[in-house]
């Protein structure tokens, strides 16, 4: 597997990720997919955008950040990973994300890895911290939900460079967790479109 880092701080290693022109991003405004496609449902926070993106037929990469913001100074950083054809558990990707979110933050407390099904999917969550990033001097909190999808592997990431109130965590989960990954098939239906 040829991997492709993007380095935004010393701990936050997003793996720049794409999947095919098939694949797109719903929301009240855009068509039902076609048969065949997976597409992914957000309800974004207000207050973001798009701040980088990219891709090819293989990984897709888009990062949304504050308004105002940029993603190598940003505050909090929303980020839509996706690989086409990438075949692992979504609980052993967090895994191997966990050691090199450690390898990169001294101090860094161990992650739950919380293994379920959404929309049919395999999916897991978990959440990542940093109390100190040598790079920013900031501490870097991160939730990440990841999920195999029939051809692609999916990673959504709600990250904070400052220590979130419980209310910002409970949004920023709430958030991961209204993300739906689905199809025209009936296993994998797209909820209201």
């Amino acid at each position: 597997m040829m991997v492709f880092i993007r380095k935004l701080s010393s701990l936050v290693f997003l793996t720049v990720v794409f999947v095919s022109f098939t694949h797109s991003f719903a929301t009240a405004e855009t068509p039902a997919p076609t048969i065949g496609e997976e597409i992914i449902i957000q309800n974004l926070p207000k207050g973001f955008t798009i701040g980088f993106k990219q891709g090819d037929d293989k990984r897709r990469i888009i990062e949304y950040v504050k308004d105002n913001e940029t993603v190598e100074n940003w505050s909090q950083l929303i980020t839509i990973q996706m690989y086409h054809h990438l075949e692992v558990l979504p609980e052993v990707f967090l895994s191997k994300l966990e050691k090199q979110w450690g390898a990169g933050c001294e101090n860094s407390p161990s992650a739950t890895i919380n293994p379920l099904i959404v929309n049919g999917y395999k999916a897991a969550t978990t959440l990542m911290r940093c109390p100190l990033n040598k790079v920013t001097g900031k501490p870097e909190i991160t939730l990440f939900k990841a999920l195999k999808g029939q051809d692609s592997f999916y990673v959504f990431q709600k990250a904070f460079r400052f220590t979130p109130s419980k209310e910002q965590l409970e949004e920023a989960k709430a958030y991961l967790d209204s993300v739906v990954v689905c199809s025209k098939s009936k296993e994998h239906a797209c909820p209201g479109l």
